[in-house]
């Protein structure tokens, strides 16, 4: 009998963490699904880990590639899945029991191409501080054009997080779209991929229920400030993601541009801060240009989130030196709304 779901878990060096996760998708009320670990060329004991787990429970799948980055461990496993419908999880994260069950459940009752639920953001660098975001509409079924806004949206309390692990979608649409993650792409992957996803569903239905944990610590890909192929990689898909939206709908693209705006000014400040001024951030101060309209216009922003990346942009255009822009940095929570 073919399992109703594929859950994907990405695995590189996360000793650590693995076992939590994996055991919390295997405790999963909804118990016809299977498990499949990508070992991405993991230097650790994580694949010994994976070996272990799979004889203790049949409905685990694993699969030892050499590295090729997430993105490329996340499509070896949507060609592995026999699942109806697809989810992921990341090897760091973990679930609560009754997440897919409701979620299934809730695309079946809406006849729905997709479904998101809340998740919690559970901070280890921060002794153990937890900031829960959840949709404000319990059990609504939206359109794509809807949904993919919920998506891009600035504000992730009023939208559906851009992480792919609190998200189920069918496995049909994403074979007949040929929907996979750009191995190019090294962050902002996941982002692009449901993108993608989305612009070719009918409708999604979003939970207001917090299913999923999203652990964030020293050892998380975003912690790296660095500007370099990886760091670049968000910009590529915020581009891709305009292209989309131009696609889908024109009221998007003003949005997906303030989110490529918000995303190159941060990444900018932040290794203006860690690093000081270089080569590439000069190479980059010309894109501070590309809609600076849309962020400065947004009704999507506060006054107050407006004027932090005004700030953020001017401290590095004006290379205004390290002490004034931590000054502004700690500013941040002062001017949080």
């Amino acid at each position: 009998m073919e399992p109703v779901l594929s859950v994907i878990i990405p695995i590189y060096n996360r000793e650590r963490y693995l076992e939590r996760c994996v055991r919390s998708v295997a405790a999963s009320s909804r118990q016809d699904i299977e498990i499949i670990l990508i070992d991405d060329g993991s230097v650790d004991h994580s694949g010994a880990l994976c070996d272990r787990l799979a004889d203790e429970d049949k409905r685990i799948i694993v699969i030892h590639q050499q590295n090729a980055g997430v993105s490329a461990a996340r499509n070896r496993g949507l060609e592995k899945a026999q699942g109806k419908y697809f989810a992921f999880v990341d090897s760091d994260d973990y679930i609560e029991p009754d997440m897919y069950e409701k979620m299934i459940a809730a695309m079946e009752e809406y006849d729905a191409d997709m479904v998101c639920c809340g998740i919690s953001k559970e901070f280890e660098v921060e002794s153990g501080r937890v900031e829960k975001l959840s949709h404000e509409h319990i059990g609504t079924c939206f359109d794509a054009i809807h949904t993919l806004k919920l998506l891009i949206k600035p504000s992730p309390a009023t939208g559906i997080s851009l992480i792919p692990g609190n998200k189920m979608g069918k496995r049909d649409v994403q074979k007949e779209n040929r929907i996979f993650f750009d191995e190019n792409l090294f962050e902002c992957e996941d982002a692009a991929f449901w993108c993608d996803y989305i612009v070719s569903i009918r409708n999604a239905v979003h939970l207001n229920n917090i299913f999923y944990h999203y652990v964030i610590h020293d050892n998380n890909v975003s912690g790296n400030w660095r500007i370099g192929t990886s760091k670049l990689s968000n910009l590529i898909a915020w581009d891709h993601i305009i292209h989309k939206c131009q696609e889908k709908s024109e009221q998007l693209v003003s949005v997906a541009e303030l989110r490529y705006q918000m995303c190159l000014r941060k990444m900018i400040f932040e290794a203006y801060c860690i690093y000081g001024w270089s080569s590439t951030i000069v190479s980059l101060l010309p894109k501070l240009k590309c809609y600076r309209k849309q962020l400065y216009q947004s009704k999507e922003l506060s006054l107050s989130r407006k004027i932090y990346y005004f700030g953020c942009g001017a401290i590095v255009k004006y290379n205004l030196g390290n002490r004034t822009a931590m000054l502004w940095k700690r500013t941040k929570e002062i001017l949080k709304k």
